[in-house]
Parts: C-alpha cells; structure tokens; sequence
C-alpha cells in the first residue's frame, strides 16, 4: 500500500474545503494508496510526470507524483478544475521550493 503525502499547499486546499468536498477528498486520497499508478489520468506538458485524480461529480481534482520506488504520492494540489485552476496552481507549487514540507494523511 502506497503511503500518501501532501505538500504543505495541498494541506491547505483541504483545510479550505467545504464539507460537500471533504468527503469526496478523503476516499480520492485513500484510492490514491492501491495502485496510484493506475488511478487517475496522465498529465502533460507542463505537469508532464504528473497525474490528475477526478474526485466527486468531476468538478475537483487530485494532482499527484508517484514514486514507484519508494512506493510515495506526494499529492501537489487539490481544486476546482475551472479555468484550469487546479492545474495553475500545481504548476506554481512545483516551481516553489522542491524542499517544501510533507505530511502524512
């Protein structure tokens, strides 16, 4: 089972989530612990070695790296999908400091 981590800013997204989104936040990081390289979709471009878990009634998204090797998810940002938002702020977040804090869920 993969152990799941999220960087201090996606501790944030679900410290700011409403309750409606709490829940659906909650089984997509447990789905994220069995198989996370099979979950979700591939990311590209910018996000490329990234991959998206839609969560709920598709309106949210799990942006995560996993890490074969160490058998790690490092969860990067959890959003809305309007306007691209979720994506914009991932690719913001992997820019910051690779150093950033981690937390066990």
């Amino acid at each position: 089972m993969a152990t799941v981590r999220l960087r201090r800013g996606a501790q944030e997204d679900v410290a700011k989530a409403d309750g409606s989104q709490l829940s659906a936040i909650a089984n997509g990081l447990k789905k994220l612990q069995v198989s996370p390289d099979l979950r979700g979709e591939a990311l590209g471009d910018n996000l490329a070695g990234y991959r998206k878990l839609v969560l709920g009634s598709r309106k949210l998204r799990i942006v995560y790296k996993y890490d074969p090797l160490e058998d790690l998810v490092i969860v990067i940002a959890i959003g809305r999908r309007r306007d691209e938002e979720v994506y914009k702020l991932a690719l913001s977040r992997i820019s910051d400091d690779a150093a950033d804090s981690l937390g066990d869920i």
